[in-house]
């Protein structure tokens, strides 16, 4: 006989079941949830302190370089620059940080820097070409021809020396420092303006630029044209970086002249020695950290 009481209490069980199987399945689950969770968080942990000690390792490394290279740098740039005169010239504003890094490099390795020319930026072509006088005045910069004469014509005067030069130190004295009696290499700096290279740069900005661009492309292809050492710097902080611009211009650079590694690049590259030509430093850019260093 059907006792149905019995049949309750054999579902009660069944339900109890159930009950206490996911009471226990969501608690293992959640068990093994939070364990895999601990896990992964140790993990990541682990991966971030490695990572750390991975940095610290690379920049103590960094450090002793360059205090090795700090203390051997006066004899490995000895003489090798000696009697040559180093043109520094800049288009935009000229880190003091940056003068005197120049200035070091040169000077421990023998030369002299000659002239420190500062093209102010945005440049007003108008007032550079009455300054420069002769053939240039009148010159506006409203054309290609106009900028490519222009640039050339600064390039060359401050490489060989001569009556632009001294002309322009005598308008701007405070831009145009120097002899200017002509070099035997140039350090080339630039400072692009805020809004180079960012989405809010204007299309009247974008014409600036592009004007600018072409001056300096015939600037330093006419320093280049002398068979003098052209070298672009920048330091090792600077952002964005300025050597896709070097590059782009065909001349050597160095990304890090505030520091003794680079200028060791920077004498050597203005030395001109063997394979000397090339990007340097520590950033991305650069194809090595130093020139091949030849046999004290």
């Amino acid at each position: 006989m059907f006792d149905f009481r019995y049949h309750a209490l054999s579902l009660v069980a069944v339900f109890l079941a159930l009950a206490l199987g996911i009471v226990l399945g969501v608690t293992i689950g959640d068990s093994l949830v939070s364990q895999a969770q601990q896990n992964l968080r140790e993990d990541l942990r682990g991966d971030v302190e490695r990572a750390r000690e991975a940095e610290a390792e690379a920049e103590a490394q960094l450090e002793g370089r360059d205090e090795a290279l700090a203390e051997a740098f006066p004899q490995l740039a000895y003489q090798r620059l000696s009697g040559r005169d180093v043109a520094l010239v800049s288009t935009g504003e000229l880190p003091t940080e940056v003068e005197q890094s120049v200035e070091e490099a040169v000077e421990v390795a023998g030369g002299e820097v000659d002239s420190v020319s500062v093209v102010e930026a945005p440049i007003d072509f108008g007032a550079l070409a009455r300054a420069a006088g002769g053939r240039y005045q009148g010159l506006t910069g409203a054309t290609a021809v106009e900028l490519d004469l222009l640039g050339r014509g600064v390039g060359l005067s401050i490489v060989r020396g001569g009556s632009v030069a001294r002309r322009l130190s005598d308008e701007a004295p405070e831009s145009f420092r120097g002899e200017y009696l002509g070099a035997d290499a140039v350090v080339f700096f630039r400072t692009p303006a805020e809004s180079e290279g960012s989405p809010t740069e204007t299309p009247a900005d974008g014409r600036v630029r592009e004007s600018r661009e072409r001056f300096e492309a015939a600037m330093l292809e006419a320093m280049s044209s002398e068979s003098v050492p052209v070298v672009g710097v920048e330091q090792s902080d600077t952002e964005p970086s300025r050597v896709p611009f070097y590059a782009r211009n065909d001349i050597s650079s160095v990304d890090s002249v505030d520091l003794p590694s680079g200028r060791l690049a920077l004498v050597y590259t203005l030395d001109g020695v063997e394979d000397a030509q090339g990007s340097y430093g520590s950033k991305a850019t650069a194809e090595r950290a130093l020139p091949v260093l030849p046999e004290l």
